[in-house]
């Protein structure tokens, strides 16, 4: 099997090439860089192509890991090479072409997915498992992290910076994905005028079964990433939801009245994970991501940034 991995930079290398060369089928992999190629990893099984020339493969599947204003632009690209498309979030810098006709053809032509890859990790089904089976009381999902550097694109509204598409995507597919229908009680979005981007937001919200939750994101607060769900019968911590290190074994703390138990589920790559299942048609595993459920995440988006309007 052949994949192409549009894109050459700091994520590409340091997440995506890492977790492709440790699927065994794999063949080859061709990395399309654009400007100076950097040459991160050289292994003979990668191939390194500059952006202006035209692939002469098929590839079994096309991951983009370009900066998000480019992502459709590379879609159209490159759309014939391959039946499968992998596209970082956010899927695009431009919110509102997600509902257009045009992106809707495109994206129904092909399998297309948005890449959201802590939804493979195995303690994802732990805790769909764990509010099919308990009643959810409370839920509260949290990513925030420091400012880093300044020229990342992250801090470019136009080219999809700002908190909400940076960080907020995390805990709002979260949400989308584990609760079929949910009631927004209040939402908040906070921008910085000198920025000029979104640096916070919150939603406070409910289920249809009375699960009251908060999902809150932020740009420039120390690093969280959790998750916590309370039941009727017990209270579940899951630490790094989202961002994990797959050299770590997982673990999560759940508590019966004052009783704790660590739970240990192991390594995984949740990368590689992602990419396993599509190459080998666990399309299960992404139905978080077919067109429907991808509206679903990016109209609460589009509601968050009209606020501002």
């Amino acid at each position: 099997m052949k994949v192409l991995v549009v894109g050459n930079g700091n994520h590409s290398n340091k997440r995506i090439i890492p977790a492709l060369l440790s699927i065994n089928n794999l063949s080859s992999i061709y990395i399309s860089y654009r400007g100076v190629n950097k040459f991160f990893h050289k292994i003979e099984k990668l191939n390194y192509i500059p952006e202006n020339m035209v692939p002469e493969n098929k590839y079994d599947l096309i991951i983009y890991a370009t900066q998000p204003i480019f992502h459709f632009e590379n879609l159209i690209k490159y759309k014939n090479f391959s039946e499968k498309h992998l596209i970082e979030k956010p899927i695009t810098s431009n919110v509102n072409e997600i509902f257009s006709r045009k992106f809707e053809k495109v994206y129904k032509e092909k399998q297309i997915y948005e890449s959201l890859m802590y939804l493979h990790h195995p303690v994802y089904e732990t805790v769909r498992n764990i509010l099919e089976t308990e009643n959810c009381i409370g839920f509260n999902a949290k990513f925030t992290v420091p400012h880093s550097n300044f020229s990342h694109y992250r801090y470019d509204k136009e080219k999809g910076g700002g908190s909400l598409l940076d960080q907020g995507i995390y805990p709002i597919s979260l949400i989308t994905s584990l609760f079929k229908e949910i009631i927004i009680k209040n939402q908040t979005i906070k921008y910085d005028k000198k920025l000029k981007i979104d640096l916070k937001g919150k939603i406070e919200f409910e289920n249809i079964k009375n699960c009251s939750g908060t999902a809150y994101w932020e740009l420039g607060n120390s690093y969280s990433n959790f998750l916590k769900i309370e039941t009727e019968i017990a209270k579940y911590e899951f630490p790094n939801i989202f961002s994990k290190n797959e050299n770590i074994d997982y673990k999560f703390l759940k508590t019966v009245n004052k009783s704790k138990e660590v739970i240990n589920i192991g390594k995984h790559n949740q990368f590689q994970i992602m990419y396993e299942d599509i190459l080998n048609n666990n399309f299960r595993a992404f139905e978080y991501s077919n067109y429907d459920n991808l509206k679903k995440r990016y109209r609460i988006i589009k509601n968050l940034l009209d606020i501002n309007i």
